[in-house]
């Protein structure tokens, strides 16, 4: 809207962007050999983000010996609550990265999930249970780096401005302000 006079101008703009998350979880598991052989069925890692507001969470479910194919170990990555209906979905992707103490990586995977996510993914066959347990000696411990990256939100905002238009300034008289000066001093 334009302005005359001393008329209010209000103006608005709406600025509508999706909102990206980048969650980085790590999860050590000490004496692996005998974890894995101690344990039964699928393991959970704890919750994370943990002690944030955030509204999505996420756990790992690591099975030493998948459930589908008992010579392999399975990882899958798991929203906690589901925060979308049966039928919305929203994108995201994970890289997951196995490791020794050392630091030395035994096995990478990504995924990217382009027609949406609503509840988890992951791999019922990883990688050899023989091979991950050889992998992790001698000190025997196994490392799991996850890093997720969710566009979890649409989110639009509006800005306001109320800008008031200032009265036009008086003319000015300083030319006949100076003009009286310096004839005056003659």
């Amino acid at each position: 809207m334009s302005e005359l006079n001393n008329i209010s101008v209000h103006e608005e703009k709406s600025v509508t962007s999706v909102r990206s998350s980048q969650y980085d979880y790590t999860w050590e598991i000490n004496n692996y050999s005998v974890w894995s052989t101690m344990v039964g069925g699928a393991q959970y890692s704890p919750v994370f983000p943990s002690g944030q507001d955030e509204p999505i969470q996420w756990h790992l479910k690591f099975e030493p010996k998948s459930s589908q194919k008992p010579t392999f170990a399975s990882l899958f990555v798991e929203l906690v609550v589901p925060i979308l209906k049966e039928d919305e979905k929203f994108h995201a992707g994970c890289e997951i990265t196995l490791e020794n103490v050392d630091g030395t990586t035994i096995l990478e995977k990504s995924f990217k999930s382009d027609n949406g996510w609503n509840t988890g993914w992951g791999w019922s066959s990883l990688i050899e249970c023989e091979a991950l347990h050889q992998a992790v000696m001698p000190e025997d411990k196994l490392i799991i780096r996850c890093k997720i990256t969710a566009n979890t939100l649409i989110v639009t905002e509006t800005i306001k401005q109320n800008l008031k238009k200032l009265p036009e300034p008086l003319p000015s008289s300083l030319s006949k302000d100076y003009n009286t000066l310096v004839d005056g001093q003659k």
